[in-house]
C-alpha cells in the first residue's frame, strides 16, 4: 500500500524476517498497517472495543502461527481478510450483534469518509480551484471565455461559434491554444488533475 510504498520497505523480506520470528519486523507491521486496518474495520461496526479487540487478536494470532502460515506479497490483504474474518466470528459471538450468514456480515459494510479525509479533501479541492482560478486568469480574454462557455456551461461547439461570432474551426483553435497554455501553467505551477 502506499504507506509501505513511501517508506521504501521490501513486504517479501519483512514477512519473511516476521515468520522467522523477528520481533522488529513484527513490530514494522503492527505499525504500518493498524490504521489501515482499523479504517477498513470501522466500515464493518463502529463498536471500537470490539473492533480493536479484532485486530488485537488477528496480530496475537498472526504471532502464534508465524512459523505455519504462508508467504504473501501483499501484508495487507492477507491482514484485511484475516480481519475480516476476526470480525464477522466477533460479532457473531458477541449477544448485541446477530447475523446469520456472510451475506449478513457484508451488508454491515458502510464505507464514508471519515471527518480528516473528507476536511482533507475538501482543502485539497479548494487549493486545485484557488490555483485553476490563478490560471485561467493569465489567460486572454478571449481564451477565459472559450473556456467558460465550454467548461462552465458545457456549451457546445456550435453554440461557442454562435456566442462569440466565430467559425468552427476558429473554436477549434482557440479552445486547443487555451487548454495548451493552461497545461504549460500547470507544469510550472504543479496543478493536478489538468
Amino acid at each position: 500500500m502506499s504507506c509501505l510504498k513511501n517508506t521504501g520497505i521490501d513486504q517479501i523480506l519483512l514477512w519473511k524476517q516476521f515468520r522467522e520470528g523477528n520481533k522488529d519486523a513484527f513490530t514494522v507491521i503492527i505499525k504500518i498497517f493498524y490504521n489501515e486496518m482499523y479504517s477498513y474495520g470501522f466500515c464493518f461496526t463502529k463498536d471500537t472495543g470490539l473492533l480493536k479487540d479484532s485486530i488485537q487478536d488477528v496480530f496475537l494470532t498472526l504471532w502464534k502461527s508465524r512459523l505455519t502460515i504462508g508467504n504473501t506479497t501483499q501484508i495487507i490483504f492477507y491482514l484485511l481478510k484475516s480481519l475480516r474474518r476476526r470480525l464477522a466470528e466477533n460479532i457473531n459471538a458477541n449477544h448485541r450483534y446477530s447475523i446469520k450468514s456472510s451475506e449478513s456480515f457484508e451488508e454491515l459494510f458502510d464505507f464514508q469518509l471519515n471527518k480528516e479525509d473528507a476536511i482533507v479533501y475538501e482543502e485539497s479541492q479548494q487549493e486545485i480551484t484557488r490555483q485553476l482560478k490563478g490560471a485561467i486568469g493569465r489567460l486572454t480574454k478571449r481564451q477565459q471565455e472559450i473556456i467558460y462557455l465550454r467548461f462552465y456551461n458545457n456549451a457546445g461547439f456550435n453554440e461557442i461559434a454562435d456566442a462569440m461570432g466565430l467559425t468552427h474551426q476558429a473554436v477549434y483553435n482557440l479552445l486547443h491554444i487555451a487548454i495548451s497554455k493552461l497545461k504549460e501553467i500547470n507544469t510550472n505551477s504543479q496543478l493536478t488533475g489538468m
